[in-house]
């Protein structure tokens, strides 16, 4: 019989298959993170909800909430990657560097196909716009002249930049919700729309701060690039303005600031020498490798839960 029981968060009624006891999961109500009960000892109820887009079928582990540990590997259904609650405050949780390139590769391995697919559709969707905009520029200035041709440039300049930023949003809900649940669907990549001007004037404030700071002997720059490092992906998450993700970014960050700036630069180091030895070729696996690798470390800074992986 199915096992029914509420939510402690907000005591929604909810049912998983029987099999599933003793795994986690994550309410599609709240998004609350909780133990799936032993048959018999949840309350039950005449009308319960499944849980959405989770199965709980083979290795626990499996769906959006399925702690790290909790099992061996699992298999996803499509449960939206909707923001966390944005009431929810995001304590800073220290992160370990074993464990984020060990759960980076064991993610990376199981999701490799969709990374790159993903990582892939962005880089020529980004071309094929930056195209359209030099052929449109260069088209006009050769049929209206230069000065219109220079002014009808800016005007697609922007046209770009808002393009480049929508799909950038895109590419961090994709990879967040491929994090999280171990499938993404393409669609998602064009779905950074709700986001784009929160993201764009974080980004600014992101990038004039460490220009700023690499002006001042650089380090104040380095500093300020790790504390504000998970902004971008806090705004697409919980959904908030940029002073919002600036401050959780700032607090989040606490306690783990040297250990980001080890991570960085072991993967800088590392990647160079890669594309060196393989003539750029490397970048097919650093770079997808890279792109899921930034929402682990932002899960793991937050504390919120990773699908476990052999």
């Amino acid at each position: 019989m199915p096992i029914e029981f509420r939510c402690p968060q907000c005591s929604k009624l909810l049912r998983t298959p029987d099999d599933a006891a003793g795994r986690k999961a994550r309410c599609p109500e709240c998004g609350h993170v909780s133990a799936i009960p032993q048959p018999g000892a949840a309350p039950s109820g005449p009308a319960a909800d499944a849980f959405p887009g989770i199965n709980t079928s083979g290795a626990s582990g499996a769906g959006a909430g399925a702690a790290p540990g909790a099992g061996q590997g699992g298999s996803f259904g499509p449960q939206p990657a909707g923001p966390a609650p944005s009431g929810q405050a995001l304590e800073p949780h220290p992160i370990d560097l074993n464990d984020i390139f060990q759960t980076g590769w064991a993610v990376f391995k199981n999701t490799l196909v969709p990374a790159l697919v993903g990582m892939l559709v962005v880089m020529v969707a980004s071309m094929v716009g930056v195209f359209a905009a030099v052929l449109g520029a260069t088209a006009v200035a050769a049929v209206l002249g230069e000065v219109l041709g220079f002014l009808f440039g800016m005007f697609l300049f922007i046209g770009v930049a808002l393009f480049m930023a929508w799909l950038h949003a895109g590419q961090l809900l994709y990879f967040l919700k491929l994090v999280r649940q171990g499938n993404a669907e393409l669609g998602d990549l064009f779905t950074g729309g709700p986001y784009l001007i929160s993201l764009l004037i974080t980004g600014l404030i992101v990038g004039l701060a460490v220009s700023f700071g690499m002006l001042l002997l650089i380090v104040p720059g380095i500093f300020l690039a790790i504390v504000f490092s998970q902004a971008l992906l806090v705004v697409v998450d919980r959904n908030v303005g940029p002073g919002e993700a600036l401050k959780v970014s700032w607090d989040i960050t606490e306690g783990s600031r040297l250990m980001l700036f080890v991570l960085w630069l072991l993967i800088a180091v590392a990647t160079s020498i890669l594309n060196a030895l393989t003539a750029g070729l490397a970048t097919l696996i650093t770079a997808p490798f890279l792109m899921v690798l930034q929402p682990i470390v932002y899960l793991r800074l937050t504390g919120q839960e990773i699908p476990h992986y052999e």
